[in-house]
Parts: C-alpha cells; sequence; structure tokens
C-alpha cells in the first residue's frame, strides 16, 4: 500500500489508480508516486519529512506537499543509481538534490573521500542505511535552519539593528541636532503635501467628468504590472534555492554552509568507520568477509563498525600474520574431515542430503575406478556371467536374470568415486578416504604471565584460526583460561555474534593465574558430540603449566576413539614438563616473554612472528 500525499486543498481530487482523472495540480502526485515505487518502503517516511522540511526552509512556493515529495523522490532515485554503479551523482550530470547546495557539495565530497560508492556497489545491502542516514542529515539541516528563521522572525527589526550597541556623547548630541533638522523638513513637507493635496483633488474632479475613461486604462496597467510581479517570484524562488540564498545577508549565508560541513563531518566520520571496518573485516578474513559487518548495518546492528580501536588492532594483528608462513601452514593442517582423496581411516559415515552443507559421499554418478565386485540392478556394470543368463535360450534362465535384477542382486562391478556434495551423518562410521583442515578447538592461556608480546602472539593465533576456519569452511572453538573457575569460550566465526564476541577479545587484557583444569575438561566433552569428533587441538601457552594425571585422561580416551591429536605453541623458551607430556605435536618460539608498556606496540609495528622450533613430546 502507497502512502497518501497531502494535498494543497480541499477542492483538488483525492489519488486514486485512475491517473487521467486527476486535476493539472495532482500530476505532481501522481509523479511522485511513481518515483517513491523506486524507492525503498523503508525511506517513504524519511523522505516526505525531508520534502516537507526542504521546501519549508528554502521558500520553495509550489501547489501542495506533492511537488517537493516528487523532486526528493527523483533526486534519490538518481543517487541510489549512480551508487549502484560505484559512482557519484556530478553536477556536471544535473544533480540538483539535496537543493541546498552547500549540503550537496559536502556529500559528494564525503563519498569520495571514503569511497563509498564503490563499496556500495560491492555490497548492495549498504545502500539504505547509506541513503537513509543522508535523509536524516539533510532534514536535521532544514530543520536547524528553520529554527534560526523563526528566532530571528521573533526579535523585532530595531532591537537587530541596534542590538549591542550604546550611543556615545557625540552621538547622542548629533542625533538630538539631526532631530531638530528632521522637524523643521517636516513642516516644509505638511506644506508642500498640502498644496499637493488641492491640485489631486482638482484632478480627480476631472477625471470624474471624463466618464471613467482613464480608471479603466489604469486597471489594466495595474493587472499587467501584478502578472509581472508573480513571475519574478516564481523565478526568485526556483527550486535551486538560488533565489532565497541570494536575499540572504551574508552572516545567514556563512552560518547555513558552517551548519551544512558540520553535519557533513558527523556524516563523515560515521561512515568513515564503516567503511574502516568492513575493509578490515576483508583484510583480515577473506574475500566477502565485510559483507557480515554490511549485514549488521543493514540489519540496524551497527555496534560491529563503531568499535573503532578494535577493527584498528585486527588490521595489525593481520599484518603480523601475513609475514608468518609457517604459523598458516601449520593452522591450515590441524583438524581431520573426510577428503575425495586420501589414506582410508575409520570415520563418520555420511550420505546425501540436499540442503545441508557440503560433505564427502560414495556415488555411483561419477564412476572413476573399480573397487571390486558388489550386487547391483545395472545392467551397465553387470559381470559377464549375469549377461550370460539373459542371453540364454531357455526362459526360465532369463527368468532368473529378470528375478535378480528386480532385486538388485546382479554382481557387479564396484564403479564409483567418492564426490563433494550436501550430506549428513548418520551416526555410523565407514572406511573412507582421509583429508585435513577439519575442525579446530583452541586453548589460549590469558594468565598474568601471557601479557605483552605473548598477549599480542597468542591473539594473533586467535585470529589466524578464525580467518582460516572461514575460507575452508570450518568450525572452530575457543577456550581463554586463565584462574581456576575462570574459562571463557567462544565459537569463531564471522556471524554478527561471533564477530562482536571476537572484538570484545580483543579488547580484552590478559591478567590472572594459570589453571588449564577447567580448559582441559571443556574441550575433551565436546570432542565427544558428533560433529566435533575430528576436531584437532591446539594449545598456546607460556608453559608454565601443572596438571595433574586424572585432568588428561579425558583427551586420551578422545585419542583413542577419534584419533584426536594434541598441538601445542610454547610462547617461551622451553617448553615445560606438563605440556611435553599432553601434546602429540609440540612447537617453541624462543623467549618472547616482555611485560613492559608498548611491548604490544613493537611486535605489531615492528616484525613478524618468532620462528618456530619444534621440539619431541615425552608422552
Amino acid at each position: 500500500s502507497q502512502p497518501q500525499v497531502q494535498q494543497s486543498s480541499e477542492s483538488e481530487p483525492a489519488l486514486d489508480d485512475d491517473t487521467s482523472a486527476l486535476s493539472p495540480e495532482s500530476n505532481d502526485a501522481s509523479a511522485a508516486m511513481q518515483d517513491l515505487a523506486q524507492v525503498s518502503k523503508t525511506l517513504w517516511p524519511l523522505l516526505m519529512n525531508v520534502a516537507e522540511a526542504e521546501g519549508a526552509d528554502l521558500g520553495i512556493k509550489t501547489d501542495g506537499f506533492a511537488p517537493s515529495l516528487a523532486r526528493a523522490a527523483r533526486g534519490l532515485v538518481a543517487w541510489q543509481n549512480a551508487l549502484a554503479k560505484g559512482a557519484v551523482w556530478e553536477e556536471q550530470e544535473g544533480a540538483n538534490w539535496p537543493a541546498d547546495p552547500s549540503i550537496r557539495y559536502h556529500w559528494t565530497e564525503v563519498l569520495k573521500e571514503h569511497a563509498l560508492p564503490q563499496l556500495v556497489r560491492k555490497y548492495p545491502q549498504l545502500m539504505d542505511p547509506l541513503l537513509a542516514t543522508l535523509i536524516e542529515t539533510v532534514e536535521s539541516f532544514h530543520n536547524e535552519n528553520l529554527k534560526d528563521q523563526q528566532a530571528s522572525s521573533s526579535v523585532p527589526e530595531t532591537q537587530r539593528g541596534n542590538e549591542g550597541q550604546q550611543p556615545s556623547g557625540d552621538q547622542t548630541e548629533q542625533g538630538s541636532a539631526a532631530g531638530e533638522q528632521g522637524s523643521q523638513k517636516g513642516d516644509q513637507e505638511e506644506e508642500a503635501s498640502g498644496e499637493g493635496s488641492s491640485s489631486k483633488s482638482q484632478e480627480d474632479a476631472q477625471n470624474m467628468d471624463s466618464g471613467g475613461d482613464g480608471q479603466g486604462q489604469q486597471q489594466e496597467n495595474q493587472t499587467a504590472k501584478d502578472a509581472k510581479a508573480e513571475l519574478q517570484n516564481q523565478q526568485g524562488n526556483d527550486v535551486d534555492s538560488q533565489g532565497q540564498q541570494g536575499s540572504q545577508d551574508p552572516a545567514v549565508r556563512e552560518r547555513r554552509e558552517a551548519r551544512a560541513a558540520e553535519l557533513m563531518e558527523a556524516f563523515g566520520k560515521k561512515w568513515g568507520s564503516a567503511a574502516d571496518a568492513i575493509k578490515s573485516a576483508d583484510d583480515a578474513f577473506g574475500s566477502g568477509a565485510g559483507g557480515k559487518v554490511a549485514d549488521g548495518l543493514s540489519t540496524g546492528g551497527d555496534a560491529l563498525w563503531q568499535e573503532t580501536s578494535a577493527w584498528k588492532e585486527v588490521a595489525e594483528l593481520r599484518t603480523l600474520l601475513s609475514k608468518s608462513p609457517e604459523i598458516r601452514e601449520l593452522i591450515r593442517n590441524l583438524g581431520r574431515r573426510s577428503s575425495t582423496r586420501g589414506p582410508l581411516r575409520r570415520l563418520p559415515e555420511e550420505i546425501f542430503h540436499d540442503g545441508r552443507p557440503l560433505g564427502v559421499t560414495r556415488s555411483s554418478a561419477a564412476p572413476a575406478e573399480a573397487n571390486g565386485v558388489t550386487l547391483s540392478g545395472d545392467w551397465n556394470v553387470m559381470l559377464p556371467a549375469e549377461m550370460q543368463l539373459l542371453a540364454a535360450k531357455r526362459p526360465i534362465l532369463r527368468a532368473l536374470h529378470h528375478a535378480r535384477r528386480i532385486e538388485r542382486s546382479l554382481l557387479s562391478y564396484d564403479r564409483s568415486a567418492w564426490v563433494e556434495e550436501p550430506a549428513r551423518l548418520t551416526g555410523r562410521s565407514e572406511m573412507r578416504p582421509f583429508g585435513q583442515a577439519g575442525p579446530l578447538i583452541v586453548c589460549l592461556d590469558t594468565s598474568g604471565s601471557m601479557s605483552g608480546k605473548r598477549e599480542t602472539l597468542g591473539k594473533a593465533l586467535v585470529m589466524e584460526c578464525l580467518r582460516q576456519a572461514h575460507r575452508q569452511k570450518r568450525r572452530c572453538y575457543l577456550y581463554a583460561f586463565s584462574g581456576k573457575g575462570d574459562l571463557q569460550e567462544l565459537e569463531l566465526d564471522l556471524s554478527s555474534k561471533g564477530l562482536s564476541g571476537l572484538l570484545e577479545f580483543l579488547r580484552f587484557s590478559f591478567c590472572g593465574a594459570t589453571d588449564m583444569e577447567d580448559a582441559l575438561a571443556a574441550s575433551t566433552k565436546r570432542l565427544q558430540e558428533e560433529s566435533w569428533q575430528n576436531a584437532d587441538l591446539l594449545i598456546v601457552t607460556d608453559g608454565e603449566l601443572q596438571l595433574p594425571e586424572a585432568a588428561t585422561a579425558p583427551l586420551e580416551l578422545a585419542r583413542t576413539q577419534h584419533g584426536t591429536k594434541a598441538v601445542g605453541i610454547v610462547l617461551a623458551q622451553k617448553a615445560g614438563t606438563a605440556m611435553q607430556q599432553l601434546c602429540d605435536e609440540l612447537y617453541v618460539t624462543g623467549d618472547v616473554h616482555d611485560n613492559r608498556l608498548g611491548a604490544r606496540q613493537k611486535v605489531t609495528a615492528g616484525g613478524s612472528w618468532p620462528k618456530l622450533r619444534r621440539v619431541t613430546a615425552t608422552r
């Protein structure tokens, strides 16, 4: 349903579907509705408000509300088309909205400064939020101008002219003398006026005697003057407000321009932060990751892009990781999942199920190799012995062949292949090709001994785990532990909830004692879940751990049942006894301990990830 457009008078007909019956004044309303049809309905209320404020501020004289609405809708559609192409609607192309030139100039400058047209073209979901912010800004601009006009009109003319001025003594004397001269001059003018009145009365009497011929000529002259004045008035109130702007004194014009610059500066700060957040997400997590931030903007969840300091740290950590290919390779190889090729391992069985995530199933639709003999009802792969029954002259043998075919019990070559297609788990297990890049569980030490450089390196590892999980479409879970009972957990993904949790984690400073028992218990409990049975465990700490033997028993069970592998990275010179007994693969970085203020800045700005060195695990 379309909104009702206000009419300028009660005599104008209401809008309906039959536009041919409308009066000429309502043609503007019809044009407004046509333009509104091309604009998102969520912007309609905002557009109506700004059209009303714009017309009142700039003194645009039109018949009713519809022309102003049509102009605003037409301008918004033009901007919408230009932004969809990644371009700016320039003055040379007829850009005339927003109607005020100052606000229009600053709007185009903000678009160019932050490359917003290119961003909207890449992420179309940003179109409506961007235009909504523009409309609200333009409406605020005109409403503030109207308040100034009302305040100015409420002050008397003499008060505005003499405000803040006190006459001096010399000025008072000069004023008195001028008053006396004015009084004398007034007396002389009265005498002359009396003589003029007498002569004018005589002329009027003569005109009355002439039968009123001169009066008709005067009326015609007056009508012509009125028509000319009306034309000049319409030209002075041009839609682009040139006449209105020109009639303003320099002080008013300067205030309007300053207000436009101030409002658009706030607009630029808001959308500049949003653009930086989207670009940081793309750079940190791969192409398309910024779309998750853009989705939050389009649905009103704008908390993500407001985390300016956190997104800045994301960019710094990404720079650090870009210089560490061995870290990326280590994380890429963690986790296990079915693959189309690889050594056979006993893994959870998967079968085709439309609409589910991609998995690996055995399919005869792509017969790549013969793996033996099986039973089927397909003539294309049956053995020659089955063909002999079909070709036999005895009817009973041919009947036997058809019966076995119906029962799908013909001896056939097992020609099939492992293919990636939508699949679900059955709860059983089977021998299938084994691949890497499966689910990943991260246990990160966030105790006080991990502050400084170690904190930065630990957060960088979490960032890389999320990036790899996003690119390879696998799941990743984080357990951040410090003292006893102090355990934080977060599933790392690019949903709004996942990104919010990640940014909050990046703002968090490491502190507290060190107790990994709760994190290890939670991790092994998650490994028992069907969707996490192929996960591997990544443990990041400084090696200062103490674990009772009972705490490691669930991990040993997961190794036996699911083939879980525990990989440790110790941010220190020595791994420590507990980590050597706990991990299957163990790496140390050397001494990176530095708790001094500014250590984080030194790591992020001045180098790369420390060189990993593998040490022998004793388990």
